[in-house]
């Protein structure tokens, strides 16, 4: 089953050795040499794999390692809520800017950002619905930075601002 979303590490010895050699080179006022960071980071894939202790996430970095691009539609659902760039998705999903435009219009039949906006409108309004959260707490939530911005494209989505849209749904159900 693939990762959706963080996995807890269990801890052992050598992870235990390896956060705290990497403790050493982060509290410094320096960044740590880009090879170092390579270094590190291969013996933590490394360590996991070994272990024996986290077999999730092992499974997971076996599957990655297996395949040179991860399934686009699995990065898109799990990081959808954050504010990343096109070029920062197409490297989550191993993919050149170009490739993953093409790719993503294939599988989805619209353009990357038309179908973030949407996503992430469809996800606000889920919230509005069922959460507590404000609406400020519901936009960043949702991967905006910018409340009017959101306040804007929810009310062309769906012909109500976000808060008149919360008190229609409440009234509703």
């Amino acid at each position: 089953m693939p990762i959706k979303t963080a996995v807890r590490v269990a801890h052992d010895v050598g992870l235990d050795a390896l956060f705290q050699s990497m403790r050493t080179y982060l509290a410094g006022k320096e960044k740590p040499p880009e090879p170092l960071v390579r270094l590190k980071l291969k013996e933590l894939v490394v360590s996991v794999l070994t272990s024996g202790r986290n077999q999730e996430l092992a499974a997971h970095f076996r599957r990655i390692g297996a395949s040179d691009s991860p399934p686009i539609r699995e990065i898109m659902e799990a990081n959808f809520r954050y504010n990343l760039s096109l070029d920062e998705y197409a490297k989550l999903c191993h993919r050149s800017l170009s490739s993953f435009k093409r790719e993503f219009q294939a599988h989805f039949h619209e353009s990357p950002g038309k179908w973030l906006l949407r996503r992430r409108l469809d996800h606000a309004a889920n919230l509005l619905r069922h959460s507590p959260m404000n609406i400020t707490e519901i936009a960043f939530e949702s991967g905006f930075v910018d409340v009017s911005h959101f306040s804007r494209v929810f009310k062309a989505r769906f012909a109500l601002p976000p808060m008149a849209y919360r008190q229609e749904s409440a009234v509703t159900a």
